[in-house]
């Protein structure tokens, strides 16, 4: 071999561990590039539970505050309930069942009666007085429903508590 050839030989050694290098060089920069792209992706998925966790937040602070107002509201009908007491007035007829309404006891309001039927179903239906019987046996009043339309007969029995 001769000087030429074997500068030329180096030369292409040298060419292919410049163009080997260069490959590895290529290699890293993609794997890096792999990584960087792959970085990136899980940041998005983040950020996109980010984004669904802050709307799930959003979404049981809503529900919260409506749960509060449903706890006020029934805290305030439950103290309004407390007020009436269910009473039954017996009847002289042993073949009529005795009568149940609810009696306001409270103090804020004047004495009256609830519908028995509407009250059980979560509506204050206060019965409005139609007439007053005078028997000779006994004083009555009359009493109906607005919602419901039905009748009662209060007072003229033994009041039971």
């Amino acid at each position: 071999m001769d000087i030429g050839s074997i500068t030329t030989t180096l030369d292409v050694v040298k060419n292919v561990v410049h163009q080997v290098n260069l490959l590895k060089n290529l290699t890293d920069d993609i794997e890096k590039a792999t990584e960087i792209q792959q970085a990136k992706q899980k940041a998005l998925e983040l950020t996109n539970t980010i984004i669904s966790l802050q709307g799930a937040i959003m979404s049981m602070q809503t529900d919260y505050m409506l749960l509060l107002e449903e706890n006020r509201s029934l805290k305030q009908a439950q103290n309004e309930l407390e007020n009436y007491q269910l009473i039954s007035y017996q009847t002289e007829n042993i073949l009529t069942e005795e009568v149940w309404v609810y009696e306001y006891i409270g103090d804020k309001m004047p004495k009256h009666y609830c519908c028995p039927i509407c009250f059980e179903n979560g509506k204050r239906s206060i019965l409005q007085k139609t007439r007053k019987n005078i028997t000779l046996a006994s004083v009555g009043e009359f009493f109906e429903c607005g919602a419901c339309e039905k009748k009662y007969r209060i007072g003229g029995y033994v009041k039971n508590k």
